[in-house]
């Protein structure tokens, strides 16, 4: 039976699974089934070496989904020389969210996110929210490949309209992963003024110093794939801020947090 991989942390608890027969009928491939390969954050290498080699070897595997592992998934690739095509988005951020196979069954992947964050940004990053609130800017926590798509979703904005906030900074407790990021917003030059802090327990005041209507965002995995917030309970967002909380399930503190905020003011 042919059938995709999900590979992500606790796969069986996604929101994806639900939506897959959905998606598949839409796409006329209802016979299609998905399958999860769970591994915690920071799983060794060859924990991915294993799956990618399955998918590509397996003729009935048709691609994969992929999440939390999106840079580790990429590595692996590159480290085994499997990937036949990749997109510019995975070839520029080093990621992978979306595995497939090309009319000869060579193993490609694409960065998704690159694409999916800038189109979905817009709708409460709205044009009058920009005018309103002229001196917004952004905190990204985490520099992971959600953290990167939503700064490079910014850096877009500005391009076409200069109201979007100039200032964004991203913060990470993984120095690997600020070093990254620092290389990879280099690009954007003067479309934004990209800040990458470390560690994190600069979070909380970075948030309580931004100005009023400013987007924060929770990129980390925590209260999802690790306990938490990457924010103490005490902090205050600014008022009339924007909050987006990543994270689809879990216990979520991050995005509770900013649901009793908005409800005092």
């Amino acid at each position: 039976m042919v059938y995709m991989v999900f590979i992500g942390v606790d796969t069986q608890q996604s929101s994806s699974l639900k939506l897959f027969p959905t998606w598949c009928s839409v796409l006329q491939h209802p016979d299609l089934t998905i399958r999860g390969a769970d591994w915690p954050s920071g799983s060794p290498a060859k924990a991915f070496h294993d799956v990618l080699h399955s998918i590509d070897e397996d003729k009935e595997c048709v691609g994969a989904l992929v999440t939390t592992h999106k840079l580790a998934v990429y590595t692996a690739g590159q480290e085994l020389n499997l990937f036949a095509c990749l997109d510019k988005h995975a070839h520029e951020f080093h990621e992978v969210s979306c595995l497939y196979k090309d009319s000869a069954s060579r193993l490609c992947g694409a960065a998704v996110d690159f694409e999916v964050t800038p189109q979905l940004l817009p709708t409460f990053i709205t044009s009058k929210h920009r005018s309103m609130f002229p001196a917004m800017c952004a905190v990204v926590l985490g520099c992971g490949g959600a953290g990167l798509a939503v700064a490079y979703a910014l850096a877009q904005m500005h391009r076409m309209d200069a109201g979007v906030p100039l200032s964004v900074t991203l913060t990470d407790t993984d120095s690997q992963r600020v070093e990254n990021a620092r290389r990879k917003m280099k690009r954007f030059g003067e479309r934004v003024v990209v800040e990458v802090a470390v560690p994190n327990s600069t979070n909380d005041a970075i948030v309580t110093a931004l100005p009023n209507g400013s987007l924060i965002v929770n990129a980390t995995g925590m209260g999802k794939d690790t306990p938490g917030s990457p924010l103490k309970p005490s902090t205050r967002f600014p008022p009339e801020s924007v909050v987006w909380e990543l994270n689809y399930r879990g216990s979520r503190p991050f995005y509770s947090q900013a649901q009793q905020q908005q409800q005092q003011q």
